[in-house]
Parts: structure tokens; C-alpha cells; sequence
């Protein structure tokens, strides 16, 4: 059976691909797609699928003999489903593609086939980026730490495990926990270390001394510590016809020392910690490699080496860092905890971890690395699974410009506070929190980052809202002020023609400001003292060419004289403002930022 790929562009036109096929297809992720055959009794079987990368969908037989497959990764590619008429057939279109780029591999799986067949290589490109904005976007995020992108696409959907995401990164991010507290936990282990009285023999100085029987066979049997004396001598005895002397005695004393099991254990832990992270360096492997000056589909190739090399040289800088944390904590231990061999592994019994807090602590440490260890191997090659759509890389990058921005204002940040998400993604849940800004003057910037913060209030009747960013300004005189922005991937036209009317009926209408607390309240809380005022919602989206000339990277729904920049403002605002998917700083966000903000006509 011949199955094709029908691929419809913006604008209407159709191109027509026979499959299967060697040569890759390029599309934009705005296209049309239809894939479709006539169906033979292989087809109709129910149990053949194809593969959209790694997600399945089933095949439909139609009255007309006619199978098709509907394709869609998202609920906006569903949405986006209908019919057209080509060659005389009614086929379904739809945009599986939307918010992605990269690789995408369809495959087909008849029911006798262990693996699926490849059918096509789709090379999809972003319709809003530029290859070259593509390329800063992602060199930008990777500058900012977001190392976990999908190392060739951004289609595969299926977690590779469950450090998805996290990679080596996440799994010595543990060991620097642990190290961490050991260093915590080194003050109470120096002054209260756990000892054991252990029988030494000491050779002393000889002193007068009431000779035994025992005593004087002992000392000559080692006529070494014997000297020639006389019946005057303190302590001579007569041996052999001779008057002898000891030099020196041999003393029986219990000698109270840290060599004991459990700190024994605790050498152990750190020895086998520095090996591990010795061996974890000689694993990597990677080849230098220069970036891409432009990313294309053709070369994604590229950008995978790239990528590679770039989280590898990062663990490495990483494992550097916690050899010379974990060398400089050993020599400490060593000096406080002397023993005279280290024991690595865990010892038969944990009982002597419960005598104390610290040693309890550290038992639990010990038993959850032995458990673990290995978890965390240093390998580059699935450390960037788990990319995120475009649409959310675009967030990310509207997050740090948003820091940026705020840090070009003066201010500095002083503390972020995770919060846990609705419904976290593995590698989304790292960023999603409160971050705090403090400026010279005093003034504090709260930027919460997929979080509604206390001082609004939910009031939609349909479902809970969660714009992408609020940003709340707390001056040291005057009113607190608060911001409502939305990231949105879209072109401008677009957002002006369809997203002012639902974002303004969801966030100004859905999120409310609570009323205020006491002065007392607000001091213990840190939430403004009286009712926080909106000043404006804004969608923030990436550069478009066909934003018209009047555009200077910035817009209100409100007319001129009634923006932010005019002597009469119409609060709240409802704007958009332009966030370049570039390294340079974000002069349209700062200057509206510092306007809505900090400028006296809102007083």
C-alpha cells in the first residue's frame, strides 16, 4: 500500500509527497497535513499504526476505501482539524506540528511487525523565529543554565526516564546536598565525636617501681630497656648475679579515640564519593565544537553536537567543583575524626548512627547515597532529553528578560522561593516560584513566575487562571502596584486581533486585587499593607516583521493620548510589548517597566 503526504502551506497551496521516502520533507510547523492511502485489507486492520515520532495513532478506513490518519500532538493540532477536497477525495487536514521544530520521523506499524517502518523525514521549522533568532534563543537559555533540551528535536514527547530533564546535572545537584550538610554537620562532629576506649601498651620512662613477678619476666625478655646499676639505684633489681635498671616500662592505659566504626564509615562515605567523581570526569566524552552561526532544520545535526558538548564542558566544570568541596571536607574530617582506615560500604549494623542528631543525620545521608549511587552516571548523551515546545521555551526566555529588565532598573535579586506547580512537568517545575528583587531605595519587586500570589484573588466562575508572570511593585511610599503578563508565541497581528478580548476577560476580570492587611500583617507576611492596584496587562511576544511602522516594540489597546506614556492614563492598561529572542538587553521592557512602574503619574 502507497501512502502520501499531503502538505498544505499558508496561503493554500498543496504539495503532494509519495512515501516511504529517503528524502527529507521540509515543512513549517503552520502546515496542513494529511496522510492518507487506499486502503487494502492490510489497512483496514485495526491494530496498524503510525508513528508521529514516538506518540501512535491509529489508521481509519472511511466508506470510500480511503485511510487516513489523523495527526495532532497538542489540543491546538486537534483543533485545527478539517476537510478539504483534493483530486475528487475528502481528506482531513490538520497542524500536528504547532509550537515545534526540529526532527519529526513518521513511521508505519503493520500488526506482524516487531519495530515500525520509516515512512518520511519531516525537517520542521519555526514560522515566528528566524534561523538566526532560533539560534540566539537557544544560546541564550543555554548561557541561563536550561541545558535539557531534546538533543536533535523538540518532538518526541515521551520521557526518556524519570531524571528526564534532570540528567547528571540534577543527580550531582544531590551530591552537592550532601556535602553540603556534611559541612553543616562537621561543627557537632568535631566537638562531639563519637569515641571508644581501646587498651594500648605503652612503653614510659622507667620510675621507681614495686616489681612483680609478671612485670620482671616482661622486662627481661627485653634486655634492650636494661642498663647496668646498683643496690643505690631507685628501682634496681638483682638478675643473673647483675643489679639492673629499666629505661624504660611497658604501661598498660585505655586510650580514648575516634577510630570507631561508625566514623570509620564516614571516611568511607567521602573516599567513595571522590573516587566516583573522579571516574564520572574520565567518562566524559566530548569534542569541541564551535556553535552554529545559524540554525537551520538541515542543521540540526549541528546543534545536537553542540549542545552536547556544551552540557559535558558544564558537568565537567560541575564535577571539578565538587572534588575540590568533597577533598577540602575530607582533610577537615581527618583532622577532627582521625581513624586508621577508611571504611567504604555500609557497616553491619546502623545502630551506633542513633546515639546522636548529627550522626543520625549522616546515617541517613549514607544510606540514601549506597542506595543511589550510580544514578547519577555523568553521560551527556540522554541529558537532554525532555525539550519543551516552542511556546515554552519562548516563556522561559520572557522569564529571564523579565529578570534582566528589572536588574538594568537597579534592582538586584535577593531570594527566590520555589512553589510547586498544578500539574508540574519534570523539567517546567525548576523555575516555577517567586522571584524577589530589592533596589537601593528600598523599593522590592516580587516577580512570581506561574504562581498567583496572595494579594489577588480568583474570581472566575469557569477555572482556576494562572497567568505566566505577575509582578507586584512594592515602593517604599505610595501604593503598591501590580502587573499582569502573559508570554504569548504568536505574531502581533494575531494577539491584537484575538488575545486582548479573552486575556483581558480571564486576568483583569478573573484575577482581582484582595483587600489589604493591617500594617502588622503585612509586616509579618511581607504582602502590601493596603489593596494592590493594577496597572496593566501585557503580552509579550517575539519580533514580527509585520507589525507596522508605527510599532516601536511596544503598543496599547488604548489610544495615545490615554497610554501609558500620555497625561491621562486609562488604568488598567492592556498592551503588548516586543521580547527579542536575542542576548541583548530588553530596552522595550525596561522602558515600560520603569513607566508603569516607577514614574510619578501613577502616584
Amino acid at each position: 500500500m502507497l501512502w502520501t503526504l499531503i502538505q498544505r502551506v499558508e496561503g493554500g497551496f498543496i504539495k503532494s509527497h509519495n512515501l516511504p521516502t529517503l528524502e527529507p520533507i521540509i515543512v513549517s510547523e503552520t502546515d496542513s497535513l494529511c496522510l492518507w492511502a487506499v486502503a487494502d485489507g492490510a489497512a483496514t486492520n485495526l491494530d496498524t499504526t503510525v508513528w508521529l515520532s514516538d506518540t501512535p495513532f491509529p489508521v481509519e478506513t472511511g466508506v470510500s476505501g480511503v485511510a487516513q490518519v489523523a495527526l495532532w500532538l497538542s489540543a491546538e493540532g486537534a483543533q485545527s482539524q478539517e476537510r478539504q477536497t483534493v483530486a475528487g477525495r475528502s481528506l482531513l487536514f490538520c497542524k500536528p506540528l504547532l509550537n515545534r521544530f526540529g526532527l519529526c520521523r513518521i513511521s508505519l506499524q503493520e500488526p506482524e511487525q516487531a519495530t515500525p517502518a520509516l515512512l518520511a523525514t519531516l525537517e520542521v521549522g519555526s514560522a515566528k523565529f528566524t534561523p538566526d533568532e532560533l539560534t540566539d534563543l537557544l544560546q541564550y537559555l543555554l548561557n541561563r543554565g536550561v541545558t535539557y533540551w531534546r538533543s536533535e528535536s523538540s518532538l518526541t514527547t515521551v520521557a526518556v526516564g524519570e531524571t528526564t530533564g534532570r540528567g547528571p546535572l540534577r543527580g550531582l545537584a544531590r551530591v552537592s546536598h550532601d556535602l553540603i550538610e556534611l559541612e553543616r554537620l562537621w561543627p557537632a562532629f568535631r566537638d562531639q565525636p563519637q569515641t571508644r576506649l581501646e587498651p594500648l601498651n605503652v612503653w614510659e620512662p622507667a620510675r621507681a617501681t614495686n616489681w612483680t613477678e609478671r612485670t620482671l619476666r616482661h622486662q627481661v625478655q627485653h634486655p634492650e630497656t636494661l642498663r647496668p646499676a646498683t643496690p643505690a639505684d631507685p628501682g634496681a633489681f638483682r638478675w643473673q648475679r647483675r643489679w639492673l635498671a629499666a629505661t624504660h616500662t611497658l604501661t598498660s592505659r585505655l586510650l580514648d579515640t575516634t577510630d570507631t566504626l561508625e566514623n570509620r564509615t564516614l571516611h568511607g562515605y567521602l573516599h567513595h564519593l571522590l573516587d566516583w567523581l573522579r571516574q564520572q570526569r574520565l567518562s566524559l566524552n566530548h569534542t569541541p565544537t564551535a556553535p552554529p552561526t545559524s540554525l537551520t532544520t538541515v542543521n540540526a545535526s549541528v546543534l545536537r553536537q553542540w549542545q552536547q558538548q556544551q552540557y559535558a564542558q558544564r558537568v565537567e566544570r560541575e564535577i571539578q567543583r565538587l572534588i575540590g568541596q568533597a577533598s577540602g571536607l575530607l582533610h577537615r574530617y581527618e583532622e577532627s575524626l582521625p581513624v586508621r582506615e577508611p571504611l567504604i560500604g555500609l557497616p553491619p549494623g546502623m545502630a551506633g548512627f542513633m546515639a546522636s542528631d548529627h550522626y543520625f543525620r549522616a546515617g541517613q545521608l549514607l544510606l540514601r547515597w549506597y542506595d543511589q549511587v550510580g544514578d547519577a552516571v555523568a553521560d551527556t548523551t540522554d541529558g537532554l532529553a525532555g525539550v519543551r515546545t516552542l511556546d515554552r521555551l519562548y516563556e522561559l526566555l520572557c522569564l529571564f528578560k523579565l529578570q534582566d529588565a528589572l536588574v538594568e532598573m537597579g534592582y538586584r535579586l535577593d531570594r527566590y522561593e520555589p512553589r510547586r506547580a498544578t500539574n508540574p512537568d519534570l523539567a517546567d517545575d525548576e523555575y516555577t516560584g517567586s522571584y524577589t528583587f530589592t533596589h537601593t531605595t528600598g523599593s522590592i519587586a516580587r516577580l512570581h513566575y506561574e504562581f498567583v500570589p496572595e494579594s489577588y484573588l480568583n474570581v472566575s466562575r469557569v477555572r482556576n487562571l494562572l497567568p505566566d508572570f505577575v509582578l507586584e511593585y512594592l515602593p517604599v511610599d505610595g501604593e503598591a502596584k501590580g502587573l499582569i503578563l502573559d508570554a504569548k508565541y504568536r505574531r502581533w497581528s494575531t494577539i491584537v486581533r484575538t488575545e486582548y478580548a479573552e486575556l483581558t476577560l480571564k486576568y483583569l476580570h478573573g484575577l482581582v486585587p484582595r483587600a489589604g492587611l493591617s500594617t502588622r500583617s503585612a509586616q509579618r507576611t511581607g504582602r502590601p499593607a493596603g489593596p494592590i492596584r493594577t496597572e496593566a496587562l501585557l503580552i509579550l511576544h517575539p519580533t514580527d516583521e509585520q507589525t507596522p511602522a508605527s510599532y516601536s516594540g511596544y503598543g496599547f489597546y488604548q489610544k495615545e493620548r490615554y497610554d501609558a506614556f500620555s497625561n491621562q492614563v486609562s488604568r488598567p492598561l492592556i498592551g503588548t510589548v516586543e521580547v527579542a529572542a536575542s542576548s541583548r538587553p530588553p530596552e522595550e521592557l525596561v522602558k515600560v517597566l520603569r513607566t508603569l512602574l516607577e514614574t510619578s503619574v501613577f502616584s
